[in-house]
């Protein structure tokens, strides 16, 4: 017994020195990656299965490159339908609550569209192309608006960071947002961008010492980073962008924790980047009553939001 003890504890150990593995709760990143590396925040090196994290977001251990079978794709009850001309496209993108992450009522009058892979389909809960199993806000979206000449592009990431979507040097969720577009012998062009995301950076690196952050967190600043990280995206999607193109963002930023005054204030920064950038101010303001989780939106929490967005996309239409 004392034989099989001694050579598990030496195994164990052998272990440690090659994973070089510190004692942060490994049981937590199980759970939540996110809260793993909230935990570890304070540590100069975080390591796990032998790779070191420091001085940047883990992208390809949290999220396997997002993979794109991660995205919601069942193709059996949805209904295929001619993309035709002339339909605008609202680019849907952030985090969780912009994903199959929300509950929702059944709103039974829709007629917009939801392109995924070169073919569109009548829009319908869970939504294709992003993260989750559950409901859609752009559902509800659809629901309030005036037209029905809309084609949702649904490509949101849960727990994404806004560096995940552009920074100085990864770009794997505009990327697939780019491929999206590319239709065939056709160019799609996005009439709306509807963000919704800051939890997660919240989390990461509201708190967070400077220099533990990314490199572009750190040259950016904490007070500005965020800025400029939109700006980086959009960079990303000028192919598909025209000058008319109307962007509406939410202020969020709330996640079973308190609001942040630094991502609303950089939100707000961004909607005076440009006339055509609009900012809904409730999102923040939603308490427990409107979140099944204290963190994604439920039902009510849904369907302010929803006619919030609705409510400016018909009024600039």
């Amino acid at each position: 017994m004392n034989k099989f003890f001694f050579l598990f504890f030496l195994i164990f150990i052998c272990f440690l020195l090659i994973s070089k593995i510190n004692f942060c709760n490994y049981d937590l990143f199980a759970k939540s990656p996110l809260s793993f590396i909230i935990e570890c925040k304070n540590k100069d090196y975080i390591y796990l299965a032998g790779k070191k994290w420091i001085r940047s977001v883990p992208h390809k251990i949290l999220h396997s490159d997002f993979n794109k079978n991660l995205r919601y794709s069942k193709l059996a009850t949805k209904e295929l339908i001619e993309c035709g001309k002339n339909k605008k496209i609202i680019l849907l993108i952030g985090q969780s609550n912009a994903a199959n992450n929300v509950k929702s009522y059944n709103y039974i009058n829709n007629n917009s569209l939801n392109l995924f892979n070169d073919n569109c389909y009548l829009l319908s809960n869970p939504v294709l192309g992003t993260t989750g199993t559950k409901d859609n806000i752009s559902v509800a979206i659809s629901h309030y608006l005036k037209k029905d000449d809309y084609i949702f592009l649904t490509a949101a990431w849960s727990g994404s960071s806004i560096l995940d979507w552009g920074s100085n040097k990864y770009s794997y969720l505009s990327n697939y947002v780019n491929k999206q577009l590319q239709f065939y012998d056709r160019k799609f062009n996005i009439d709306l961008i509807v963000w919704i995301q800051g939890e997660t950076d919240m989390k990461l690196f509201d708190n967070l010492d400077i220099n533990q952050g990314p490199t572009f967190f750190q040259e950016m600043g904490r007070e500005y980073y965020y800025v400029e990280a939109f700006k980086k995206m959009l960079k990303n999607f000028k192919p598909f962008l025209n000058k008319k193109t109307k962007i509406i963002l939410t202020k969020t930023s709330i996640c079973r924790s308190k609001r942040s005054k630094n991502i609303n204030n950089q939100q707000e920064l961004i909607a005076k980047l440009s006339d055509n950038y609009f900012i809904i101010e409730n999102t923040d303001n939603l308490g427990n009553n409107f979140r099944y989780d204290k963190c994604h939106l439920n039902e009510k929490g849904v369907d302010i939001t929803a006619r919030s967005i609705a409510a400016v996309i018909n009024s600039i239409e």
